[in-house]
């Protein structure tokens, strides 16, 4: 289900949320929503693994509607893909069964794992960085006390701020200086 506000595709289908549960397939997504779209050797060397094993993720993703095939290159002999669907939430019905439940938390680790990999690169080489941009990173949790109600405001309105600044959105027109900047968040009551 499309939510117009934030854009964001919303899946609760099983065997979606099986296919995401995989952290190559993530890495695929990631990778595909950098570059618009790669064969799969090139998602290969992204996700460490051989091409034909890619292929087999690739087809999987395909098969729920996550990525497709996209214009062919050169000779046509190599199949070039690209996401479908560019934001998107898992969601796993309250009333599901705790194995679709399991499957779930499948997929949140899996883009955890991603998000923790990339904050270690980027702190392997931080130092490195030019200073502009290290002096403007940021890491910060807040504990906010909300309603339900009030909670789903404030993800609308963290969606809004940031729509701007999506790939998606800059369609090419990037400023001079600009760069990919990762912004992850995690919103959840705290036990």
């Amino acid at each position: 289900m499309e939510n117009e506000e934030s854009k964001t595709t919303s899946f609760s289908d099983p065997e979606m949320i099986r296919a995401l549960a995989h952290p190559a397939r993530v890495a695929i997504l990631d990778h595909l929503a950098d570059t618009d779209e790669a064969t799969a050797t090139e998602c290969a060397k992204v996700a460490g693994l051989s091409p034909s094993a890619m292929s087999y993720h690739l087809r999987t993703l395909a098969k729920v509607g996550l990525i497709e095939d996209a214009a062919g290159r050169g000779d046509g002999r190599e199949r070039v893909w690209r996401r479908k669907v560019r934001n998107f939430s898992v969601a796993v019905d309250y009333d599901a069964p705790p194995s679709l439940k399991l499957t779930g938390r499948a997929v949140v680790e899996a883009f955890q794992a991603r998000s923790d990999a990339m904050l270690s690169r980027w702190m392997d080489r931080s130092s490195d960085e030019p200073r502009e941009w290290y002096d403007r990173m940021q890491f910060n949790q807040t504990t906010v006390v909300v309603t339900p109600e009030e909670l789903d405001r404030l993800k609308d309105e963290l969606a809004k701020v940031l729509e701007p600044y999506t790939k998606q959105n800059r369609d090419g027109r990037e400023p001079e200086g600009s760069r990919s900047v990762a912004v992850h968040s995690r919103i959840f009551p705290e036990v």
